[in-house]
């Protein structure tokens, strides 16, 4: 009779039953079982338990920490996005700001954004507070559209 070819469930069968038993379980051997064979090997079993103590401990520490790594890498994005200049804001004349505002206000490129001026009424603010305001608007515009990236 020719080789018995297995079947996929039958490999994943054997290799299943293989990793389910645990051989540094408690039950199948002792601690005094661990050292010596590992004194055998050349190995000092505290020394070997230090260093595995001393590894898990700074890897748990990193996975804990690793979402900081992250946060600050999206902080230096979103920094260097926001250093970026509109130095085209500053030579605008006032319709040209109004123009920019309602852009603004009807969410036509962006999430639309309100704002409170200080004078409660746009024409009443000077063009020094606006501008400011159409800098700051186009910042968000600039965030928004790099998250709406991120999706």
């Amino acid at each position: 009779m020719g080789e018995k070819e297995l079947e996929e469930s039958q490999v994943f069968g054997h290799a299943g039953a293989s990793l389910a038993q645990d051989y540094l379980s408690t039950e199948a051997y002792s601690e005094a079982e661990i050292d010596e064979a590992i004194r055998a090997r050349g190995g000092v079993p505290a020394a070997i338990g230090k260093g595995g103590a001393a590894l898990a401990s700074r890897l748990l520490k990193q996975r804990r920490l690793s979402w900081m790594v992250a946060a600050d890498r999206n902080m230096e994005r979103y920094r260097a996005l926001l250093e970026e200049t509109d130095d085209d804001v500053d030579s605008m004349t006032g319709a040209q700001i109004q123009l920019e505002l309602r852009r603004f206000r009807s969410g036509t490129s962006a999430p639309a954004v309100q704002a409170l001026y200080r004078k409660r009424k746009p024409r009443e603010a000077n063009p020094e507070e606006l501008r400011q305001f159409v800098k700051e608007a186009r910042q968000l515009e600039k965030l928004a559209s790099q998250s709406e990236g991120e999706e």
